[in-house]
C-alpha cells in the first residue's frame, strides 16, 4: 500500500487482526553515526504499537543518500516486514537496502529521462548572417 503525505502507510498484518496505520514519529541521534526512526503503527481498535528503524549515517554518505529520504526508505523496510511472522519491532536499514534504494533511483531518473520528449534545435532564422570583419 502506499504512503501519504503524513510519512503514514497502511500495511496489513493478519498477526495483529487487520490492517495497520504506519506513523513516522521522529528520529534520535544519541549515538555517533547510528540514526534512530521511529515509527508508531496504529491498528483499526485503536492498538499502537512502537517500531524502531536504525541506519548508519555513514552507510548514506558513502551512498550519497540525503537524510530526508531515509523515513521514506525505513517505511518502506517495515511495509516488508509486516509480512513476517512474528513482526519486529527493531530493524535495521542495511547497506543492502540503500544498494536498492540507489539502483531504484538511478532507474527511474533513467525511465524519466527517456519518457522526455527530445527536442530537435531548429533556429528561427535560416538566412546566414553577414559577419563585418574588424579592422
Amino acid at each position: 500500500m502506499e504512503a501519504d503525505w503524513r510519512m503514514g502507510g497502511a500495511v496489513m498484518t493478519p498477526a495483529m487482526g487487520g490492517p495497520m496505520k504506519l506513523l513516522y514519529m521522529g528520529f534520535n541521534h544519541e549515538i555517533a553515526n547510528i540514526r534512530q526512526y521511529i515509527f508508531q503503527g496504529v491498528i483499526s481498535d485503536g492498538t499502537r504499537k512502537a517500531f524502531l528503524v536504525t541506519t548508519d549515517v555513514g552507510l548514506l554518505t558513502k551512498y550519497h543518500i540525503q537524510l530526508q529520504e531515509v523515513p521514506m526508505m525505513c517505511l518502506r523496510l517495515l511495509e516488508l516486514s509486516a509480512e513476517t511472522e512474528p513482526q519486529l519491532d527493531l530493524l535495521v536499514l542495511t547497506e543492502a537496502d540503500m544498494l536498492t534504494h540507489v539502483r531504484t533511483k538511478a532507474a527511474d531518473k533513467e525511465l524519466a529521462a527517456l519518457k522526455r520528449p527530445k527536442r530537435p534545435f531548429a533556429p528561427k532564422n535560416t538566412e546566414p548572417l553577414d559577419v563585418i570583419p574588424r579592422a
